[in-house]
């Protein structure tokens, strides 16, 4: 085993000294894991796998597929032993002595020859007996079927067990497998959530990340974010975006799971609904010959351009944001200097949820509930002069030195009560597709 992997953690040493301690699908599942995501150059969840412990030169390739049975990751071999088997793995040799052939597993079932083969014991008896003279080439040709076959078992394995073929997605960047053949689970509950076509995802996921992937360091919510995570959030909250009859505690189920806030949706709160020209009251007059049909008192008749109403609007309250990190990922523009990011990923990401949910029916305010604290004193400054050693070394763009933004990002002094409606309004920040998603504050005062 150490030629044939590195720097091993605990877990992966105790695999080949004592497998009989494993299931034979776990145990495979886990060399899988040693040998090929290790190996794939743009892993970097090191929670899964060491990326240094695969010094192999060969490149292994997942079981059951078209690679010869020496580039697979493990070679599964048929036992001679004439006893009753104890485990399901008899042994697993590291094969240390050739770094280019994979690791040997000794399994007995589902073999030609051994304690259950289909042959009869004399063959059994007559491979042990050629074993022990150094005899090994009838017993390597019939371990040839077996190895194919168990392989084939355990892929049917993986099929028909949605958590494992979830996380061997990593095996489609290899370009052995297909991404939709590997995870066949989360394409059923892609189309669960209406998200099955490849179009509507990907535009999906570009309207939410239209850069790499976000640095979990410096990711306030930890989430990683780029194209596969985020379809992946719709595919984990399936259950609740599956359904038609959706409700507002749902929401505040996935927004505060995804966000990690304290999240609450109030309902029926009330807006105006602007009447188009053509269809607001207005005396009739002979020369337009208007249809004063909208002219009926006590029917018809509505003064004004607009009507209040008590259905349409709901307002999805956020925090207190734990952090003031936080609250600026959730601002609906980017405030890093330097930035060329139309606006923040999180809050895209906040706005996808929340519209997909709701659907295009609803208006929608989003209310960020944010400390004083969190929110720096305001004051006049002016540009420090630099010197040209000054000058020469690069500024903070860091979210730590914000681009102050009035009624956002800045506050004038603090306050000592809770407002009971927000402070300030902000609208002009959304895309396209999210013109109804409006954002607003409420500063409370911090705790002692």
């Amino acid at each position: 085993m150490a030629s044939s992997i590195g720097r091993t953690s605990g877990l992966d040493q105790r695999l080949f000294q004592h497998p009989e301690y494993f299931e034979f699908f776990q145990i495979t599942r886990l060399l899988e894991q040693a040998f090929v995501r290790a190996q794939v150059s743009s892993a970097d969840d090191e929670s899964l796998v060491d990326r240094d412990m695969v010094e192999a030169e060969e490149l292994r390739l997942p079981l059951g597929y078209d690679a010869p049975p020496d580039k697979e990751v493990v070679r599964f071999r048929s036992t001679l032993a004439a006893a009753f088997p104890g485990t399901e793995v008899v042994s697993l040799d590291g094969r240390s002595g050739n770094r280019e052939l994979p690791p040997q597993m000794v399994i007995p079932f589902m073999g030609f020859v051994g304690p259950s083969g289909v042959m009869p014991d004399r063959y059994t008896e007559q491979l042990r007996e050629l074993a022990l003279s150094g005899e090994t080439a009838v017993h390597a040709f019939l371990d040839l079927f077996l190895h194919r076959s168990v392989s084939l078992f355990y892929r049917a394995w993986k099929k028909h067990h949605s958590g494992v073929s979830f996380e061997q997605r990593q095996l489609s960047e290899l370009g052995c497998v297909s991404t939709a053949t590997l995870d066949s689970f989360s394409e059923c509950m892609r189309y669960l959530t209406g998200l099955g076509q490849k179009g509507v995802r990907a535009n999906l996921a570009k309207q939410v990340v239209d850069h790499e992937k976000t640095d979990s360091q410096k990711d306030p919510f930890e989430l990683q974010l780029d194209s596969e995570s985020v379809q992946d959030v719709f595919s984990y909250y399936s259950s609740h975006f599956a359904t038609s009859n959706r409700s507002s505690v749902g929401l505040e189920d996935v927004l505060g799971d995804v966000f990690s806030e304290s999240v609450s949706v109030i309902p029926f709160q009330p807006s105006w609904l602007y009447l188009d020209r053509e269809v607001q009251s207005r005396f009739p007059d002979r020369n337009s010959g208007r249809n004063d049909s909208l002219t009926r008192l006590g029917e018809d008749f509505v003064l004004g351009a607009r009507v209040r109403d008590q259905e349409t609007k709901f307002v999805i309250r956020i925090g207190p944001i734990a952090s003031r990190e936080r609250f600026l990922a959730l601002l609906p523009w980017s405030n890093k200097k330097n930035s060329e990011q139309r606006s923040n990923v999180h809050n895209r990401l906040l706005r996808q949820i929340t519209r997909l949910y709701s659907g295009p029916q609803y208006e929608i305010e989003v209310n960020l509930l944010v400390f004083d604290r969190d929110m720096p004193q305001f004051s006049w400054r002016l540009p420090k002069r630099q010197s040209p050693q000054d000058a020469e070394t690069p500024q903070s763009t860091d979210a730590d030195d914000p681009l102050p933004a009035l009624g956002w990002t800045t506050i004038l002094g603090r306050t000592e009560k809770q407002f009971d409606e927000p402070i300030r309004e902000r609208q002009g920040f959304d895309d396209s597709c999210f013109t109804d998603v409006r954002f607003s504050l409420d500063f409370i005062p911090s705790p002692n």
